[in-house]
């Protein structure tokens, strides 16, 4: 009698084995018909009013600048995290006294950077801001046509223009993207009680240090940022970017920027996260119903026209506001 139990026990165990895989598979494929039905629906809700996100090819950048800058959003997701491991490796060696291997990481790191554009293009912003100030005027004028060609390789700064989101409570308003050096500054020119017409809404540091890398299973700082967990887990391709958004209690009082995040999407649309309120507002472009293909060419050449001026100039930064106080009624 004891064996038997035994050997029916034994013969149970594949069974409860098999009943667990396949509950295992059966979850797995309800997570991916979930995540397919959120990707089509986000899709169809925002299909067109985006801002046109495509690149030139990787070959045609090979032809402008003698070698191949990756354009793949998650290709440069890889190189952006190499990138950090070789620097802090890089740290390390250089405090061990291990200069051989310093100098190997250190130009590995080098060929790891040609190939960002994001890099590319600090390198380049640099420079001219440089010559600019040393009053070598010509150079400083043609290195801001290469940044200017860099930039068409980031999605990020092909946003100039006018947006159009909802404020909560406020309904819809519309604001209005420009550049300051490596700054997005996106304005209200509808605005509402809190923060008004003509007021800043929010910035984005659009250099590589503002360019945040995608949420892990646990690495959330800010509860808020669960926001981003979801879409990130759903969709394809999201760029992240620290930021600043600005609040106000009714009738412009006191007003504050807190940490918030500025999103990119495959459709060409942006959200913002404000993260102390845990809330984000997604923006749609504002097209001319005359010239709606257009419209975003033209109005991100004079989002980065304001910047010519600055030429010589340190970057203006709004991120750098450091006020830390309470979230307001609103934004």
């Amino acid at each position: 009698g004891a064996e038997g139990r035994v050997l029916g026990a034994d013969a149970s165990a594949p069974d409860e084995k098999e009943t667990a895989v396949g509950q295992a598979v059966g979850q797995s494929r309800a997570k991916l018909r979930t995540r397919e039905a959120f990707q089509l629906a986000w899709k169809e809700k925002f299909k067109g009013k985006g801002t046109d996100m495509s690149i030139p090819s990787k070959e045609e950048a090979h032809v402008k600048f003698g070698r191949y800058i990756e354009t793949d959003q998650g290709a440069l997701r890889d190189i952006r995290a190499r990138m950090s491991m070789l620097a802090a490796r890089l740290e390390l060696a250089v405090a061990a006294e291990c200069y051989a291997e310093a100098a190997a990481l250190r130009d590995e790191l080098k060929v790891q950077r040609l190939r960002d554009p994001l890099q590319i293009r600090q390198h380049l912003w640099a420079e001219m801001q440089a010559a600019g100030k040393a009053g070598d005027l010509d150079r400083a004028a043609s290195l801001r046509l290469s940044v200017q060609e860099v930039e068409r390789y980031l999605p990020q700064f092909q946003l100039g223009g006018d947006w159009e989101g909802i404020y909560a409570s406020h309904g819809k308003e519309t604001v209005r993207v420009h550049y300051e050096g490596s700054t997005l500054i996106a304005v209200k020119i509808i605005g509402d009680a809190n923060v008004p017409k003509g007021e800043i809404t929010f910035t984005a540091d659009l250099s590589p240090a503002g360019l945040l890398g995608p949420i892990g299973g646990d690495a959330v700082s800010h509860p808020a940022e669960k926001i981003r967990m979801v879409l990130e887990g759903h969709l394809e391709n999201v760029v992240a970017i620290q930021g600043r958004g600005q609040v106000a209690k009714a009738g412009f009082q006191s007003p504050t920027f807190i940490d918030g995040q500025l999103l990119l999407f495959e459709e060409g649309v942006l959200g913002f996260i404000f993260l102390p309120m845990a809330s984000m507002i997604v923006f749609e472009r504002v097209f001319e119903e005359t010239d709606k293909a257009t419209a975003g060419d033209n109005e991100t050449q004079k989002a980065h026209n304001i910047a010519d001026s600055n030429i010589g100039n340190t970057d203006n930064d709004n991120n750098n506001n450091t006020n830390t106080a309470r979230p307001r009624d609103g934004f």
